[in-house]
C-alpha cells in the first residue's frame, strides 16, 4: 500500500515532473546483475564530480542483483532510488563472489530510496553488509514503502552527518534484523550524531536489537508515530535528549525483553534501569548542534526543560506471559525473582563485586527519572497509554517454545556456564531467515510482494483501541486499509492540538473561540522554531502559509479542514522543500473562508 508520499512522487514521475528532468531506468535479472550500481556509480565526470547529482534511478520490477558497494560523492544533490510502480517492488539482493559480498553503500549527499525490497544479507551470508551509510553535514535521509530484511552484523542505515541531519521513515517494513551473535546489532539505523528532525512513522520492525540507535545525542524535533516494535530484544529507542518530541500511536509488543543486568544499571548515576521512553534534559555532556550550544554550555531555549514539548500518548506497551518463566527466574537457582548474569561490563558501580549479577527485567515503561520529569513539568506529557493488555495479534509474537529458546539464548549472552544447550531461533523469525528466498504472497519462497499484506504474518489486532488524537488504530497502519486514507499532516496536527488541550488547566479550559484569530508566533525573533497558535470559531477550510518579504511563497504549515477550536502549529525555518530559510523577516498569513490574517516574524540562523 503507498502512503501519500509515495502517491505524490510516483504521480509527479508519471506526469512529468520528475521525468522529464532526469530519470534512468535500471533493468532487473540475473544477466543484469551489477547494473544497478554500476550505471550509479558511473554517473561521474572526469574531475570526479556528479554529473548529475539529482537522477533518479528507477528499478524495473523483478530482482536486481548486487555485485559491489555503490559509492556516490554528491556533496549538492540527492541520490534517489524508487522501485517502479504498477506492480510487486524491486528486489535488490547482495551477491557475494566467493566469500567476498558488498560491504556497504555509502553516499556523501541525501539519499532518497522509495518502492523497494532490498535483502541487508548476501546469498551467502558473507560480509558486513549495511544497506547505506551517509556523510557531510546538512543531509537528509527519506526512506519509504520499503521492506528490508536482514540488518546483517550492524544496521540498515548508518549517518555520519555531524551537522543538519533530517532522516525520515514513512510505511517500511524492517523485518527479522535479528543476528545470533549479540543483542546490540541489526538496527533500523545508527546516528550518534544530533539530529535536526527525526519522524518515523507507520513503520514496522521486528527482531533488532538497537531498533533506532540515537546515543548521547541531542534531537531538535523527533515524530516517533503510529509504528509497531516486535520482539526487539534490546533499546527500541536508545536516547533520552529531545526539544520536542511526539512519541504516539506506537504498539510496543515484547520489547526489551533480554533486560538489564546490574552492571549496566550500574553505569548510570542515580542506578535506575533505562525504560522504555526514557527523558532527560539537554546539557553540555551530549553531542550538540550548534544552534543549542557546545561543551561550555546549552544555549536559550534549549537550557531550560520548561521550554520542551514533549507527548507521549496513546501507546501500548504489552509483554506475552509466555516471557514470565524467564522473568521470574525459573532458569537458574541464585535468584527466584530474576535471571542471572556473569557479565561485568568493566565501567560498572564498584560496589556490586564479582557475579553473579540480576538482570532486571521486563524493562519498564518508563523508569522513576521519567516519571519525576513528567510529574515536575507540565508541558511535558503522558497520558492515554495503554500498558499490560493485549491487543491480540492475529500472528503470534512469540510460542512458549520461541520463549524457552530466547531464555536459552540470553544465558548464553550473559555467559552462563551452566547453559550448555543450543537455543533453536527459528521460530524468532516470522520469515524464514534465508536470503536465496524472496518472500510472495504468503509464502517465503516466492518473487516479492505488493502490499506487506501479502506476507505470511499479520500485525493487525482484534482488541478495539485507537487513538484519543487521530482516531486510528495504534501501530503502524499498513497492516490495515486506514493506511489509504492516512494523511500525516492532519495525524500531526490532532497530535498537537491532543498536547495543547492536555496543556490546559481546569482554570483555563480551551474552549471554542467566539472570532477567528492568528497569534503573534512565540517566540519571536526565532531560531530554531516558533509556534504559531490560531483559533477556529466555526469548522471549515483553513491554511496557514508563511511567505517571504517579496511575497514568494516559502512554506505551507495548515491546509485541512478543521473542527471549531484552538490550534497549534510550528515553523523550524524551512522551506517546502524541507531546505533551511536564511534569516529575515516573514509574513505568516492565515485564510480560513473570507477571513485573512497577517503576523510578522523575524528568523535568525
Amino acid at each position: 500500500m503507498l502512503n501519500r508520499y509515495s502517491l505524490i512522487f510516483i504521480n509527479l514521475v508519471i506526469c512529468g515532473g520528475l521525468f522529464s528532468q532526469d530519470v534512468v531506468d535500471i533493468a532487473s535479472g540475473q544477466s543484469n546483475a551489477g547494473l544497478m550500481e554500476t550505471t550509479i556509480n558511473a554517473d561521474t565526470l572526469a574531475d570526479g564530480t556528479r554529473a548529475n547529482p539529482d537522477r533518479i534511478y528507477r528499478l524495473l520490477a523483478g530482482l536486481h542483483f548486487q555485485q559491489s558497494d555503490i559509492n556516490v560523492d554528491n556533496p549538492t544533490g540527492t541520490l534517489t532510488i524508487v522501485g517502479e510502480e504498477g506492480g510487486k517492488k524491486p528486489v535488490v539482493i547482495p551477491i557475494a563472489t566467493g566469500d567476498v559480498a558488498p560491504l556497504g553503500n555509502v553516499v556523501n549527499g541525501s539519499l532518497h530510496l522509495a518502492n523497494v525490497h532490498w535483502q541487508g544479507r548476501s546469498d551467502q551470508n558473507a560480509g558486513d553488509f549495511s544497506i547505506f551509510t551517509l556523510n557531510g553535514t546538512d543531509r537528509r535521509l527519506t526512506v519509504e514503502d520499503g521492506l528490508f530484511e536482514f540488518a546483517q552484523h550492524n544496521w540498515f542505515f548508518g549517518t555520519n552527518v555531524s551537522q543538519g541531519l533530517v532522516m525520515e521513515f514513512r510505511n517500511n517494513y524492517f523485518r527479522d534484523l535479528f543476528w545470533d551473535d549479540q543483542w546490540w546489532a541489526s538496527r533500523v539505523f545508527e546516528a550518534k550524531v544530533p539530529i535536526d528532525t527525526l519522524i518515523f512513522e507507520n513503520n514496522t520492525v521486528s527482531g533488532s536489537g538497537m531498533a533506532l540507535l540515537q546515543q548521547e545525542a541531542a534531537c531538535n524535533f523527533a515524530l516517533v508515530n503510529h509504528n509497531t516494535f516486535i520482539n526487539n530484544h534490546a533499546y527500541v529507542l536508545l536516547n533520552n535528549y529531545y526539544y520536542e518530541a511526539y512519541f504516539t500511536n506506537n504498539l510496543f509488543y515484547n520489547s526489551m525483553i533480554k533486560g538489564e543486568d546490574a552492571t549496566v544499571i550500574g553505569v548510570e548515576p542515580d542506578k535506575i534501569p533505562t525504560s522504555i521512553l526514557g527523558l532527560d534534559t539537554i546539557t553540555a555532556s551530549i553531542l550538540l548542534p550548534t544552534y543549542m550550544g557546545d561543551e561550555n554550555g546549552v544555549l536559550a531555549p534549549y537550557n531550560d526543560i520548561g521550554n520542551y514539548k514533549v507527548y507521549t500518548a496513546d501507546n501500548i506497551y504489552f509483554n506475552q506471559s509466555v516471557l514470565d518463566s524467564y522473568y521470574g527466574g525459573s532458569y537458574n537457582d541464585i535468584f527466584t525473582d530474576a535471571p542471572v548474569s556473569y557479565v561485568n561490563w568493566g565501567t560498572a558501580d564498584p560496589a556490586l563485586g564479582d557475579p553473579p549479577y540480576r538482570v532486571e527485567v521486563p524493562t519498564p515503561w518508563m523508569n522513576s527519572r521519567a516519571i519525576a520529569l513528567y510529574a515536575d513539568h507540565d508541558n511535558l506529557v503522558e497520558e492515554n497509554n495503554t500498558l499490560d493488555t493485549d491487543p491480540g495479534l492475529n500472528t503470534e509474537a512469540m510460542s512458549t517454545s520461541d520463549a524457552d529458546n530466547f531464555a536459552i539464548w540470553n544465558r548464553i549472552r550473559y555467559e552462563v556456564a551452566a547453559e550448555t544447550n543450543t537455543p533453536d531461533m527459528s521460530g524468532y523469525f516470522f520469515g524464514d531467515n534465508d536470503p536465496t528466498t524472496i518472500p510472495g504472497t504468503e509464502t517465503e519462497d516466492g518473487d516479492g510482494i505488493t502490499d506487506f499484506t501479502d506476507l505470511i504474518e499479520d500485525f493487525s489486532y482484534t482488541a478495539t483501541m485507537t487513538s484519543n488524537s487521530d482516531g486510528h488504530s495504534v501501530g503502524a497502519l499498513h497492516w490495515t486499509n486506514e493506511i489509504d486514507n492516512f494523511d500525516s499532516e492532519v495525524s500531526l496536527a490532532a497530535i498537537k492540538a491532543a498536547y495543547a488541550t492536555a496543556l490546559s488547566t481546569d482554570d483555563d479550559v480551551v474552549g471554542i473561540p467566539s472570532t477567528y484569530n492568528l497569534e503573534q508566533n512565540y517566540p519571536n525573533p526565532f531560531n530554531p522554531e516558533t509556534s504559531i497558535k490560531y483559533m477556529l470559531p466555526s469548522s471549515g477550510q483553513v491554511k496557514i502559509q508563511v511567505f517571504d518579504i517579496g511575497g514568494r511563497l516559502v512554506n505551507t504549515l495548515v491546509d485541512l479542514d478543521q473542527a471549531a477550536g484552538s490550534y497549534v502549529v510550528s515553523w523550524r525555518g524551512v522551506d517546502s522543500k524541507g531546505l533551511n530559510v536564511s534569516s529575515g523577516i516573514y509574513l505568516l498569513t492565515m485564510t480560513a473562508g473570507e477571513f485573512r490574517q497577517f503576523r510578522k516574524m523575524t528568523f535568525i540562523r
